[in-house]
């Protein structure tokens, strides 16, 4: 039933949350399978990176209240596919995670902010994973180069 589902959508986004489930990875794993285009937010990206490992994801320890949103510098990696999409290599981004991948499994590195790991992607129609949340600042000119770019894949 569930692969019915995703059958029927263009592309999925794996939102942020606080709660994954069992079904969450499954739906990671066949997009991966299949190709489908693929945008995870946050806890979206989280299970990007662990649908098919056993990594854990790590409390930061920072001493910034992650019980408000903050802003704060990423770098990207010039040979990423999110640098070709948004042609920069250090730009602002929001963020309300308390938690960090381990690794990024799978996944190539794409950005990071220090030790955290703020991007991933693979190769494919679409398949980019970001810990920011670029649907809460759609005024952001780069946010809305993601959104395009993922829309553009379907």
């Amino acid at each position: 039933m569930l692969v019915q589902q995703i059958n029927l959508c263009d592309g999925i986004i794996m939102p942020g949350g606080e709660v994954s489930y069992y079904y969450d990875k499954y739906i990671c794993e066949y997009c991966n399978k299949i190709d489908k285009p693929l945008l995870g937010i946050c806890m979206g990206m989280q299970i990007m990176c662990n649908y098919d490992n056993d990594n854990k994801n790590i409390k930061i320890e920072d001493g910034i209240d992650r019980n408000e949103p903050f802003n704060h510098n990423i770098n990207i990696d010039k040979n990423s596919i999110l640098y070709n999409i948004l042609n920069e290599e250090n730009i602002i981004v929001n963020s309300y995670h308390s938690y960090k991948v381990s690794s990024s499994g799978s996944y190539r590195v794409s950005a990071r902010n220090n030790d955290v790991i703020e991007a991933v992607e693979k190769d494919g129609k679409f398949n980019i994973g970001v810990q920011w949340h670029p649907e809460k600042d759609l005024e952001d000119i780069n946010n809305q180069k993601l959104f395009k770019k993922f829309i553009d894949s379907l």
